[in-house]
């Protein structure tokens, strides 16, 4: 965990050299180069990159750190969605932003969309996790359905724990389901008639087909 820390910290920084003014030169790292060029691309008829670019590159960044921070598995539900919107939603309102899309139902539809992607990629990683020691099925989810941690960091697929798992996939469904929904609306975000908000959007497909399989 303080080696993560370590680089998150480092990233916090190197986000905010990146997200600054036009004349900040960002670390010397390719990522931060090139998301410090493609900001202020993007942002060229403002001159500069607008507060709501740094709140979502900072709250991806701030809810890695908590992440690393996290000594136990999560309360409950909420948090997991808490954390997927802080990481995977702001990313995908980064995207659209800066592709010149803003629009509510492309914001709305991503809301969502982050939500599922955050919460299969966390399912997805549970025996990477494992090994760590570190368990993402919410506390009240498992005593729910009496799913033990310790099988979980074992990879002992118990029917408890694959009970558990059930639970908080269908949330991540529920999400990729509403996101879904929204789609049809997406011809009237932009005047491309969606397209690149469509495109923006496409990793629903991965997400979906993960949550299918398991």
């Amino acid at each position: 965990p303080h080696l993560a820390l370590m680089r998150l910290r480092w990233w916090k920084d190197a986000v905010a050299a990146a997200a600054g003014d036009r004349d900040a030169t960002p670390p010397p790292h390719p990522v931060a180069i090139a998301l410090h060029s493609a900001l202020h691309a993007s942002m060229r008829d403002t001159g500069g990159v607008g507060a709501r670019h740094r709140r979502w590159l900072n709250a991806i960044v701030d809810a890695r750190i908590r992440d690393a921070e996290l000594a136990s598995p999560p309360p409950g539900i909420p948090f997991l969605e808490a954390y997927a919107d802080q990481t995977h939603a702001s990313l995908l309102y980064l995207i659209l932003d800066a592709c010149g899309v803003r629009n509510g139902d492309a914001d709305h539809a991503a809301a969502h969309l982050g939500k599922a992607i955050g919460i299969a990629n966390l399912l997805r990683g549970a025996h990477a996790h494992s090994k760590q020691r570190r368990c993402y099925l919410p506390a009240d989810v498992c005593a729910r359905h009496g799913a033990a941690t310790e099988d979980v960091y074992r990879a002992r697929p118990t029917e408890s724990v694959r009970d558990a798992v059930h639970e908080v996939a269908s949330t991540a469904k529920a999400h990729l389901d509403g996101a879904r929904a929204i789609a049809p609306r997406l011809a009237r975000a932009g005047s491309d008639g969606g397209a690149i908000a469509r495109a923006a959007l496409l990793p629903a497909v991965g997400t979906g087909r993960y949550l299918e399989a398991l």
